[in-house]
């Protein structure tokens, strides 16, 4: 009996080493494919990115891989946080999966929308564009992919005073134009593209035509506080 204790002890020790030498072997695999090359961290598309996504946005749809340092492409992003030096700037063309993604790739929204640049409209919404003056918009600070608060201000009439409210939350942003400084600010009026449902692009464009309008722009997500309009008796102490 004890010599079969110990027989089963050697061989569960055996089965272990021979466990841990396989995954060293496997773990080996890649780099002995590429050669005996070293292998470093890329971060990778997973899935296809439209143009005019933030850097933020791209941190949820990449993972760090590895691959043989001669395949390197330059100025590759080699981490998730080394994302954080592009925070503010937006991807500037599709990027697909498999992709490494590279400095290149990213510009700031100024140059993005001066090319042209937007992202597709969600299914069963449309699309309504402002044009406004630049403090309206936030000096034109303002990227495709952004959400953004609607606020209306309407003129006093018989029965209401003149007033301000936040007409609508969480509007995704699919294009900005103007004329942008190298700095991404604005001068003059900036065209802001919206994607909206069909009821709520009828009394975008009726504020626009009727009343003054204001963008905030909101983090996604962020929940309407709701709340009275604002008027004149909110500004007297």
């Amino acid at each position: 009996m004890r010599t079969r204790i110990i027989a089963l002890v050697i061989a569960a020790v055996l089965a272990i080493v021979g466990g841990v030498a396989l995954v060293d072997y496997v773990r080996g695999a890649d780099q002995r494919a590429a050669g005996g090359a070293e292998l470093v961290d890329v971060l990778v598309v997973q899935q296809e990115v439209p143009a005019g996504t933030t850097a933020a946005q791209l941190a949820l749809v990449t993972a760090v891989d590895q691959v043989p340092a001669s395949f390197l492409a330059d100025g590759a992003v080699q981490s998730i946080e080394g994302l954080d030096e592009f925070v503010g700037q937006v991807t500037s063309a599709v990027l697909v999966p498999g992709e490494q993604v590279i400095a290149a790739r990213l510009a700031s929204p100024g140059d993005f929308v001066g090319d042209g640049g937007s992202i597709p409209v969600p299914e069963g919404l449309q699309e309504v564009s402002l044009s406004l003056d630049a403090q309206r918009v936030l000096g034109g600070r303002l990227a495709a992919g952004d959400r953004v608060g609607v606020l209306v201000t309407t003129q006093a009439e018989a029965d209401s005073p003149a007033q301000t409210f936040l007409r609508f939350d969480q509007v995704l942003v699919t294009a900005v134009g103007g004329a942008f400084a190298e700095d991404g600010s604005a001068s003059g009026a900036v065209t802001v593209t919206l994607a909206v449902e069909r009821q709520d692009a009828q009394a975008v464009v009726f504020a626009q035509e009727t009343a003054s309008v204001w963008l905030s722009k909101q983090a996604e997500g962020l929940e309407s506080t709701g709340g009275a309009p604002a008027t004149r008796a909110d500004l007297v102490p």
